[in-house]
């Protein structure tokens, strides 16, 4: 069984990486013909900052999977579920540290590009496109960790690699509809929503 997992985990993974390297290049293409390099410069700066305020999370996922790998192996279902509800507590504190961040950069981001975008819409784009990673903080990562600890990667990175394929679908239908980049960025949040519920309840 082991060893079986250890082929899922490394096809999955390799799957994973080939579905982001190819959506990567799809849908900055369709952002830029479509709204110009100014809209696909200035979600790309939001996505970075993002990724770095998200780091709030360093160190929580070795953590917690090096806790569970014992009461996982002896099968204790009682300390497993104790491990992950503190988890899920400290995971909830990170969240509001994280919202703060995002309120703060909100506020202050759109008068750095003011001379291309108006407050309001950098402002809204900004909370928009960090709801997808609130969603993960709030719900999904927990029980990513409970999966990679129980050797169960290939399950967690199929989830990220369907999310993926389908954040850039809804995305670009949206895109050839002719909608606002605000409604793009809102199908992606959607998209993060429906994902991390459906791992919560696998």
């Amino acid at each position: 069984m082991r060893a079986k997992r250890t082929v899922y985990n490394t096809v999955s993974a390799l799957m994973l990486q080939a579905v982001m390297i190819l959506c990567a290049f799809i849908l900055p293409r369709f952002i830029l013909t479509s709204y110009g390099s100014s809209y696909n410069g200035i979600t790309a700066s939001i996505t970075q900052f993002i990724s770095c305020i998200a780091l709030f999370r360093a160190g929580v996922g070795g953590v917690t999977r090096a806790s569970l790998y014992a009461p996982l192996a002896r099968g204790d279902i009682q300390s497993v579920s104790q491990i992950v509800r503190a988890t899920e507590m400290h995971m909830r504190k990170i969240t509001l540290l994280f919202a703060c961040g995002i309120a703060v950069f909100a506020s202050v981001y759109p008068l750095l590009v003011r001379d291309e975008f108006d407050w309001w819409f950098a402002c809204s784009l900004v909370l928009i496109m960090s709801l997808g990673t609130m969603i993960q903080h709030s719900i999904g990562i927990t029980y990513q960790m409970l999966l990679q600890a129980d050797q169960r990667q290939y399950i967690t990175s199929s989830f990220i690699a369907v999310t993926t394929a389908l954040n850039t679908l809804v995305a670009v239908l949206i895109i050839k509809g002719g909608y606002g980049i605000h409604l793009v960025k809102s199908g992606n949040a959607l998209v993060y929503l429906i994902s991390a519920l459906s791992l919560y309840y696998y």
